[in-house]
């Protein structure tokens, strides 16, 4: 499963197309963070660097929403899972020129779960991951007080699979 409490980011329109996860095909995808500047200076070259197929999967105007365009580019290309994440921040760092990006990425096909920590020009956001009774957890924060919170090293990609 996966899941997103959104807050309001200031410039996005608030209607379901920028509602997370944001889903296409056989994956969703959810980011916690922010790109600086997006609608004003990112957005339009973001979406000319996109393929065809990525372009034609966004409906909304969010970051996050673009993100997973770029996500989908790089799976497009043949990347596997956890490089597509890689992609999508190298892709940002070029496109952002200077400016500050916060980058909490996870996405799943149901089979694969990927997830990056990431930042550019700033402190990367939290993400923690905790494994119970064969189920592994992944939040932002952690929910509660239970023991075994451990956060995601910054820049490592974590790819976790479900047995066939």
């Amino acid at each position: 499963m996966l899941a997103n409490v959104r807050s309001a980011t200031p410039g996005v329109g608030f209607g379901l197309a920028n509602t997370q996860p944001f889903v296409h095909g056989r994956w969703a995808f959810t980011h916690n963070g922010y790109l600086e500047d997006f609608r004003a200076s990112v957005m339009r070259p973001l979406r000319a660097s996109l393929g065809d197929a990525a372009y034609g999967a966004v409906g909304g105007t969010s970051d996050s929403e673009h993100l997973f365009a770029l996500f989908l580019d790089a799976l497009a290309a043949g990347a596997a899972p956890a490089d597509a994440l890689v992609a999508v921040r190298e892709r940002c760092a070029v496109l952002l020129g200077g400016r500050a990006a916060l980058l909490s990425l996870a996405a799943t096909d149901g089979r694969t779960l990927v997830a990056l920590r990431s930042a550019i020009d700033a402190d990367a956001p939290t993400l923690y991951r905790r494994e119970e009774g064969g189920a592994v957890w992944l939040a932002s924060e952690p929910p509660d007080t239970s023991p075994g919170w451990q956060p995601v090293p910054i820049d490592v990609p974590l790819t976790l699979e479900r047995a066939p």
